[in-house]
C-alpha cells in the first residue's frame, strides 16, 4: 500500500474566555477525524495511512490535555507547535513553509490550512456555517481525489478570481509541491504592500483604474487580509472547488464575505 500521509495545519484563536473557541475545536478535529477524504464504495477515493494535525494557538494558552483527548477520539496525531499572545495567520503559515524546509516530504504528500473561524466573532451566526462548510469541503473525498489525481493542486469550497486568486475564507487543500514554490508569507505581505502602493501611484498619473472593488484592506491584501491571498499566488496554481455555483452563494461568500 503507498504510503499516504495527510498533514493539517490549524490556526487557532481563543479569547479570554474559552468556553466557545473549546467547542469550536472540538467540533472541526472531529470533521477532520470523519472526513470523507477516506476509502467510499462509490467512486475513486483518497486514502491516507495516517492524518498529522500542528496546531497553533493565539490568545489564551489551550489545554493541552483537552485537545489531545480529542485528537485520541479521532485517531489524528496531534503536534502543539506553539503558543503566541497575538499574531495573524501568517504564523501557522509560515510553519507550513519551515515544515517543508526540514523533512524535505514535499513532493508526494497533500495538506489542509484550517482556522478556527468564528472564535473571535463568536456572535456571527455566519460564521459557523461557513466553518463548517469550509472544513468540511477541505477535508472532502472530493478534494483529495482531485489532489491525488493531478486533477488541480489546490481546492476548496469556493475558489474566486475577483479581488486575487484565493479561497475565500482562506481554508484550503493542496499539493504539499505546490505550496512550497509560495513566497514566505511575511515577504508575500510586504510585497502586496508595495504592489498597492504602486498601483495608487499610477493611478494619480492617470494610468490605471480602480473602479472594480472598494479600496479597502480585505480587497486589497492588506495587512492580515494578505493571509487569505497568500495560497494562490503562484502562477501555477490549478484550482478546484467543491461548490454548488449558486449566484446566492457566490455573492455572499466572494463578493460581499470579509473574513
Amino acid at each position: 500500500q503507498k504510503d499516504q500521509r495527510l498533514y493539517v495545519f490549524y490556526h487557532i484563536y481563543i479569547p479570554p474566555d474559552p468556553e466557545h473557541a473549546l467547542s469550536v475545536i472540538e467540533e472541526q478535529l472531529n470533521q477532520v477525524g470523519s472526513a470523507s477524504a477516506v476509502s467510499t464504495s462509490s467512486g475513486p477515493s483518497a486514502q491516507y495511512n495516517s492524518t498529522t494535525v500542528f496546531y497553533n494557538t493565539i490568545g489564551k494558552k489551550v489545554n493541552e490535555t483537552f485537545v489531545e483527548q480529542v485528537c485520541q477520539n479521532n485517531n489524528l496525531q496531534c503536534h502543539y507547535l506553539n503558543h503566541y499572545e497575538k499574531g495573524f495567520e501568517f504564523i501557522t503559515l509560515q510553519d507550513i513553509q519551515e515544515f517543508f524546509t526540514y523533512t524535505a516530504i514535499h513532493d508526494n504528500y497533500n495538506l489542509v490550512y484550517l482556522h478556527s473561524k468564528g472564535t473571535f466573532h463568536s456572535q456571527k451566526e455566519s460564521n459557523v456555517h461557513l466553518r463548517r462548510s469550509m472544513t468540511t469541503a477541505t477535508n472532502s473525498n472530493e478534494c483529495h481525489t482531485a489532489l491525488e489525481q493531478d486533477t488541480c493542486n489546490t481546492c476548496g469550497l469556493i475558489f474566486s478570481a475577483i479581488r486575487s486568486p484565493f479561497y475565500p475564507g482562506n481554508f484550503w487543500a493542496a499539493q504539499c509541491r505546490y505550496i512550497d514554490q509560495l513566497l514566505d508569507p511575511f515577504e508575500f505581505r510586504l510585497k502586496l504592500e508595495k504592489a498597492t502602493k504602486r498601483a495608487r501611484r499610477l493611478r494619480t498619473r492617470g494610468k490605471l483604474t480602480l473602479h472594480l472593488l472598494p479600496e479597502l484592506p480585505s480587497t486589497l491584501g492588506l495587512g492580515r487580509y494578505a493571509a487569505e491571498f497568500w495560497a494562490g499566488s503562484h502562477p501555477s496554481i490549478r484550482p478546484c472547488d467543491v461548490s454548488n455555483p449558486d449566484k446566492h452563494t457566490w455573492k455572499y461568500c466572494c463578493l460581499l464575505y470579509t473574513s
